[in-house]
C-alpha cells in the first residue's frame, strides 16, 4: 500500500485519518504543520503528500511552493480541506498539486481516494513546478 505525509493543523481529523488510513494497509506519518513538514517530505521516502489547505503560519498553497519538488522522488502531492470541491480543484490545479479531497466526503471516501491515487504510478523525475503563482525566477 502507500506511504502517506499527511499535513494537518487539526489533531482531530489527523488522529481520525492516521488510523483509517492504517486500518487499510497504508503507511502513514502526521505532521501537524507546514514547517516541520518540510523536513519530513524530504526526509522520507512517501508515494503521496495530502496536504490541507487551510492552516496557520504557512497554508498548503504555500506549502506546495516551498516543496523542492526534485526532494520529493516523484511523490504525489494531493490538497485536503473542507472548502468547496470546485475551489479546491481551482487551487489544485494553480499550484500544480497531483489532486485534492474534500474532507466533508467524509474517511471512508478517503481512503478509496488514497487507495487509488496509489494505484496510479507517480511520475518520475522531477515533478511540474506549479502554474500562475506569481513566482518568477531571480535574474542576475
Amino acid at each position: 500500500m502507500a506511504r502517506v505525509l499527511l499535513v494537518d493543523d487539526d489533531p482531530a481529523f489527523g488522529r481520525a485519518a492516521v488510523e483509517r488510513l492504517a486500518a487499510d494497509g497504508h503507511t502513514v506519518t502526521f505532521n501537524p504543520g507546514a514547517f516541520g513538514a518540510l523536513a519530513a517530505a524530504c526526509g522520507a521516502a512517501y508515494d503521496m503528500v495530502l496536504v490541507d489547505v487551510r492552516m496557520p503560519g504557512m497554508d498548503g498553497t504555500k506549502l506546495i511552493e516551498y516543496m523542492p519538488r526534485q526532494k520529493l522522488g516523484g511523490a504525489q502531492v494531493l490538497l485536503v480541506s473542507s472548502v468547496a470541491a470546485e475551489r479546491l480543484r481551482d487551487l489544485a490545479t494553480t499550484y500544480g498539486a497531483d489532486g485534492y479531497f474534500c474532507k466533508r466526503d467524509g474517511l471512508d471516501q478517503l481512503c478509496e481516494f488514497v487507495r487509488r491515487k496509489a494505484q496510479r504510478p507517480t511520475p518520475k523525475g522531477p515533478r511540474a513546478e506549479p502554474h500562475g503563482t506569481g513566482l518568477r525566477p531571480i535574474k542576475r
